[in-house]
């Protein structure tokens, strides 16, 4: 058994949107393709889910639903991009995507630099490189083509193929993932290492 380290709790992620001043106009990029992301398999045939302009939780209120930080703990950027949230610590559909470095470039999870954990109606999937774990019969492919400093975006586009964590081990039910991303980059204000996995440890197979 493995945690992510790519992928923040939930909780910290709230908190990085708190960190977000109302008066920053984060202009989220929500509500267009430019942030939408795209599944094949397990169910699902050629479904889109775009994220949306704004989005509300209960009891915390979020100015953006697509943001991206640098972790220099794990020298890794994570971009968050919500469509769905039942409460302040539960996904119901998101795309989280994770890779090692701050710059523009191709990011690939067979050189351990690129990852994927996605969210699809309660369901999850784990993809490519988490930061300490290599899921095999997965792959993650990252294209960055923007990266402005913080109060700015991180832009780009992703491709991988996923398998279904269920009750916190992975099965042999995949899915193929395509998506565009394009998210409000804003600092991270955690001071020690917050990175963990959203969900149940997950064994790789």
């Amino acid at each position: 058994m493995l945690n992510s380290r790519f992928f923040p709790l939930l909780v910290f992620v709230l908190a990085l949107f708190a960190a977000c001043k109302k008066d920053d106009n984060p202009a989220s990029g929500g509500g267009s393709p430019t942030n939408s992301f795209t599944v094949n398999g397990a169910g699902y045939n050629n479904r889109t889910f775009i994220v949306p302009a704004s989005l509300n939780v209960p009891q915390f209120p979020l100015p953006s639903p697509a943001i991206g930080t640098y972790v220099p703990q794990d020298s890794a950027t994570v971009c968050y991009q919500l469509v769905a949230v039942v409460s302040f610590d539960s996904i119901r559909t998101g795309c989280l995507l994770g890779f090692l470095g701050n710059r523009t470039g191709t990011y690939q999870s067979a050189s351990r630099a690129a990852g994927f954990e996605l969210y699809v109606e309660g369901r999850k999937f784990l993809g490519g490189y988490d930061g300490q774990t290599l899921y095999s019969g997965t792959s993650a492919t990252i294209n960055v083509t923007r990266y402005d400093p913080v109060g700015g975006r991180i832009q780009g586009a992703y491709s991988g193929t996923l398998r279904e964590e269920v009750n916190g081990a992975l099965t042999n039910t995949t899915i193929t993932l395509t998506g565009n991303f394009d998210v409000l980059h804003i600092s991270n204000p955690g001071g020690g290492n917050r990175s963990l996995s959203l969900g149940q440890t997950t064994q790789a197979e």
